[in-house]
């Protein structure tokens, strides 16, 4: 008990610290509450209705690698770069993304007395701050679209809920958030020496999400990249819009000469793979059915499309009858009247001043190129709504920018 007081003690300040830094924002004490409560609904729903899961185990291998610690210290910290000597009882033991996850877990459990919601707790804190900072960058740099950057990333339901608790998506949403944030300061900055600071933190953030999810960095870090480059090209043809997509395209292309794993001929082996896992472990009706779905570059830009639709807006209400399910397909239907709205009303290049154009035709490649891959390698349904984390905020908020932009023209 009287852990638990020590720790809502601590808990309770470092937010109300934070909420004085912020200046008493009106959306932060809603938005971190939701967050917090969102991140204790995952443990529930996980147990009670999952009968277990990621969440729970890795709590379970935190519990037993922060239990090490109390005992031997040297073998606790040896075991964060020699596998070899791990407890066998560890369910992510063979996993090294999902151990690493774990093992992070270790340190909530170790100072909190094996507690699964106070860990919660502090992951869902670590996740909001990178999407605060995230948020507060924004507003700082396209003031006009706060509403937009409020709702996408503090209001959009299936976001906050699936990037809170003890998941690999809440740390993974808050380093991306990070990374596009000192990018975005970055790219604005006219003082050098001021973005000097961000490399270390952004090499440490880079490194951490690759670590936990590969294929998020894969493509949001040639993006960034390709951004920085485009924006410091001494080249005044063609603009900078179009050389960003040349240059993101030139790094992707790059990155598959730099490994074996990484070619094209092994990612799309891997991707089919990995598809073909999933088809056989769920039921028909919870996956996505593409047309023949082979390792060639043919078949993926036939299913393309399907893989697209399906990662934006699927699924949908009437295709699978699971209160869950219902949940994110009345959200995928808002979505897609949103989407139709916004390609209809305006287009992109007509509602967006030129620096708004780069970073939305940015977040669009993101969600694009993103949910297309991961709509292709994981084509389960449910799986496919807590993955998508990574970019949805991005597509809505392009949409409704595009959108509330229109409508203050048309006002």
């Amino acid at each position: 008990m009287w852990i638990i007081t020590i720790h809502s003690g601590i808990i309770i300040g470092i937010i109300f610290f934070w909420y004085r830094r912020t200046q008493f924002a009106p959306w932060f004490l809603p938005a971190i509450s939701i967050k917090i409560v969102c991140g204790w609904l995952v443990g529930i729903i996980y147990n009670f209705y999952y009968s277990g899961g990621d969440t729970w185990n890795y709590f379970a291998d935190g519990v037993t690698l922060a239990n090490l610690a109390r005992t031997d210290w040297a073998s606790y910290l040896s075991n964060w770069f020699n596998a070899d000597d791990l407890p066998p009882t560890l369910v992510y033991l063979r996993q090294p993304r999902a151990l690493l996850m774990s093992q992070i877990t270790s340190i909530g459990c170790l100072f909190t007395g094996n507690n699964y919601w106070l860990t919660s707790i502090y992951l869902s804190l670590l996740s909001f701050a990178g999407v605060w900072f995230l948020v507060r960058t924004l507003h700082l740099f396209f003031p006009t679209t706060r509403l937009a950057v409020n709702i996408a990333w503090l209001a959009f339901p299936s976001f906050v809920f699936w990037s809170s608790g003890i998941l690999k998506e809440t740390l993974a949403v808050g380093l991306i958030s990070i990374l596009v944030a000192m990018t975005l300061r970055i790219y604005f900055d006219k003082n050098s020496r001021q973005s000097m600071l961000f490399i270390l933190p952004g090499l440490v953030a880079t490194a951490l999400l690759w670590l936990l999810k590969y294929y998020y960095a894969a493509v949001l870090i040639p993006l960034l990249i390709a951004i920085m480059l485009a924006k410091h090209l001494p080249f005044k043809r063609p603009n900078v819009l179009v050389r960003m997509v040349l240059l993101f395209i030139l790094l992707i292309a790059l990155a598959t000469f730099m490994h074996p794993n990484l070619s094209a001929e092994r990612l799309l082996v891997v991707i089919v793979q990995n598809h073909d896992i999933f088809v056989q472990k769920w039921r028909p009706n919870a996956i996505i059915h593409f047309w023949q779905l082979e390792p060639t570059l043919t078949s993926f830009l036939l299913n393309a499309p399907l893989a697209l639709f399906s990662a934006w807006y699927r699924p949908l209400p009437f295709e699978i009858n699971k209160m869950l399910a219902q949940i994110a397909g009345i959200e995928h239907c808002i979505l897609l009247l949103i989407s139709l709205s916004a390609f209809w009303k305006v287009r992109l290049t007509r509602a967006l001043k030129t620096d708004e154009q780069l970073w939305a035709v940015s977040a669009l490649l993101f969600s694009v190129l993103l949910g297309i891959l991961l709509a292709l390698s994981t084509p389960n349904f449910g799986t496919l709504v807590r993955y998508k984390v990574a970019f949805s905020p991005f597509l809505l908020y392009v949409l409704l920018v595009v959108l509330l932009r229109q409508n203050e023209q048309t006002a």
